[in-house]
């Protein structure tokens, strides 16, 4: 596996974070000292974006077909995962959404019928029980990735590679994501600008400016650069981690009311960490056909590391896998001025909207120096696209599928955007250009992907997390049996799906 680029987010990344979180600046630079990126980005206008033709035909009309959406209701609750509206709401992003439906349908000639009753549990049943009936109840799927590899697995969607109308050589598709969550050259799972969870479920750290200066006597310009130089490792989080611990409420023992550098969830920051640090749990053979390759030495080292950073740092906090964790508690600390670094995803800038103080965003750290790149998994909550096998509006559907994900790109890719940098608090020049690089830094892993089907191995180290474990060997022991036998029926159910 190697890092995979979000390719179809790139572009306005760079004009946008120019335009919109530097040209609105009080501090930005003058323009004797913008960085290269910042200058090459206002040379990139909006308007060629949103100018930008696809593929389809100008004539397509599909006389008010009705295409009939699954789109489970969201597990976090919160604007991680907004890719259909029921009405304009004049909000930017939502709006934006409600928009580009509007005109999809209008130009395809095509009625969207969206489901939203069914939640991100209830409804891999309900489409597996819809396509045994072959009653037609659905033509398009969105669900978040974790429950909808499963389904490809078992044949349930059609295999896009070959579809009519869909484009994947246009910007907006992400291939090299969609071809490491596959085997061989089909498509049952769609990925890119279609989805903005894509987007908002990349991985990055936010941290305190005021906090970090106070604590480590650097400034906020020191870490910057620091990152862009390639130096921060989880051996330099766990140094600054070191330099900040208070017993707030005095009673001499660590729990949660006191301050920290870091809060950690041995769930979602587990498997952040982890890919993010540039080890890899699957690579490919010579005929693209993935192979676990996790037990190599720098896995070791990495679970050495983890295992410090997370019981043996007094400024590291673990808090209990569960929503909460994530969304309030370690919010709530961060934005109090009681945590220095806060683990979380481009969206999480929505939780700091009421943050007084300026905070900076970098990428999750490195293992070690020697990694070429950083990374940014996207979280397997992302949701990802797909067809089942009984729509029988091929034609409609995969215009349907294009049109969206080219609007998309063109306009509420953008709207997120100004949202996202517009509503964090850091002005600066050189926080555009790590946002820039996180967003090209995309990344996933096949087991990571199909974890439940290959014995729990991509979420091993959640496994070694919460039983404060550091015995990777033993506990790869006693899955790795299954976890290959998985991959041999993984493989073999590929090559049988989908025809």
């Amino acid at each position: 596996m190697t890092t995979k680029k979000i390719t179809a987010l790139t572009l306005v990344l760079a004009e946008l974070a120019a335009m919109l979180a530097c040209g609105d600046s009080e501090t930005a630079d003058t323009d004797e000292t913008k960085t290269n990126d910042s200058v090459a980005a206002e040379e990139t206008s909006a308007v060629d974006r949103a100018d930008t033709p696809d593929s389809l035909p100008d004539a397509l009309d599909f006389d008010q077909t009705v295409i009939n959406v699954l789109f489970p209701e969201s597990h976090g609750g919160s604007a991680d995962q907004i890719d259909w509206v029921s009405e304009d709401d004049g909000e930017v992003v939502s709006s934006a959404i409600y928009q580009r439906t509007t005109a999809v349908e209008e130009r395809l000639g095509v009625e969207f019928d969206v489901n939203y009753d069914y939640t991100v549990t209830e409804w891999p049943n309900i489409l597996r029980s819809s396509i045994m009936a072959q009653d037609g109840s659905f033509d398009l799927v969105w669900g978040a990735q974790y429950e909808t590899v499963p389904l490809a697995a078992e044949g349930m969607y059609l295999d896009l590679s070959d579809a009519e109308y869909i484009d994947y050589s246009q910007p907006w598709w992400n291939n090299e994501f969609m071809e490491e969550i596959s085997v061989g050259d089909v498509r049952y799972l769609l990925a890119g600008d279609i989805s903005l969870s894509m987007l908002s479920y990349m991985s990055c750290v936010y941290f305190g400016k005021e906090r970090f200066e106070e604590i480590s006597g650097e400034t906020s310009d020191d870490l910057y650069q620091l990152v862009l130089d390639g130096g921060f490792t989880i051996d330099k989080l766990a140094e600054y981690c070191r330099l900040s611990y208070s017993d707030l409420n005095g009673d001499s023992a660590r729990d949660e009311d006191d301050r920290y550098a870091m809060g950690a969830v041995t769930a979602s920051t587990t498997d952040h960490l982890t890919f993010d640090s540039g080890i890899t749990f699957t690579t490919r053979d010579a005929n693209g056909l993935p192979m676990l390759t996790i037990d190599n030495e720098r896995t070791y080292q990495f679970v050495e590391k983890l295992y410090s950073l997370f019981y043996e740092n007094e400024g590291v906090f673990v808090y209990p896998p569960v929503q909460d964790s994530l969304r309030i508690v370690i919010p709530n600390k961060f934005t109090g001025g009681d945590m220095t670094f806060m683990c979380g995803y481009f969206y999480s800038a929505d939780l700091l909207r009421e943050m007084k103080s300026d905070y900076g965003i970098i990428p999750y750290p490195k293992l070690d120096e020697s990694v070429q790149d950083y990374a940014s998994l996207v979280h397997d909550s992302a949701m990802l696209v797909s067809v089942p096998i009984t729509c029988t509006k091929l034609d409609a559907v995969t215009a349907a599928i294009e049109a969206i994900a080219a609007e998309n790109w063109r306009t509420v890719t953008p709207a997120y955007y100004e949202i996202a940098l517009k509503t964090k608090y850091t002005r600066d020049d050189t926080s555009c250009v790590i946002v820039d690089m996180i967003h090209e830094s995309g990344t996933t892993d096949f087991a990571y992907a199909y974890n439940r089907q290959l014995g729990g191995v991509g979420q091993i180290m959640r496994k070694l997390a919460e039983q404060k474990s550091s015995d990777f060997a033993s506990t790869y022991a006693q899955i790795k049996t299954s976890a290959e036998a998985g991959l041999v029926e993984l493989i073999e159910s590929f090559g049988k799906s989908g025809s």
